[in-house]
């Protein structure tokens, strides 16, 4: 992939673009029916967070091999629920969800927009450049790679379409160059306006 990478640069193409223009010459099917309105508060809903603590000391985590990691002010997180053990985290830079235990929300300061939902919002991953899976079914399990799509790369902006039935975690949405299918709402944000 690395070396079809630098070819698709040496003609002036990056990855998005190509699987995009593959994966729309690959989707032939129409925008699916019974989706959902996207609820108002959209915008104010994220599950990206950054540590903010009063006391300006930030969390202690735990990893999965029982080690602790020092969390701090400013640090950039993704919130995964919370359980028996504590708050699930993902934080920028790591592979592995840690845990905090005595977790308290107010620790935390969201990152998200007060605007109100207006047909746009934009692709945000933990890691500057990352990638999103965009699917052509509203589902994440089973393990088929044919369900991808294409790939969405980190501060894309989207067409917001609706809300797939029977979910309420997957947007459908139409990327720029015309790639459509379903992306987790966890990894959406509105523009800040």
């Amino acid at each position: 992939m690395e070396f079809l990478s630098q070819r698709w640069a040496i003609a002036g193409l990056s990855l998005a673009t190509v699987v995009g223009a593959i994966s729309a010459a690959n989707l032939s099917h129409a925008m699916p029916s019974g989706l959902k309105p996207i609820p108002e508060n959209a915008c104010q809903r994220s599950s990206f967070y950054q540590v903010k603590t009063s006391d300006g000391l930030g969390l202690v985590a735990r990893r999965p091999d029982g080690t602790l990691r020092s969390l701090a002010n400013g640090t950039l997180i993704k919130f995964l629920g919370e359980g028996r053990r504590g708050a699930s985290l993902l934080v920028a830079g790591e592979k592995a969800p840690v845990v905090v235990d005595n977790f308290d929300f107010r620790s935390l300061v969201t990152i998200a927009s007060s605007a109100r939902f207006a047909g746009k919002m934009r692709i945000k991953t933990l890691e500057p450049g990352g990638y999103v899976n965009l699917r052509k079914e509203a589902t994440v399990w089973g393990g088929n790679e044919t369900l991808i799509a294409g790939v969405l790369k980190d501060g894309t902006e989207v067409s917001v379409q609706g809300l797939a039935p029977n979910t309420s975690e997957f947007y459908y949405v139409i990327a720029p160059g015309g790639l459509e299918g379903y992306v987790t709402n966890s990894y959406l944000l509105c523009n800040a306006t």
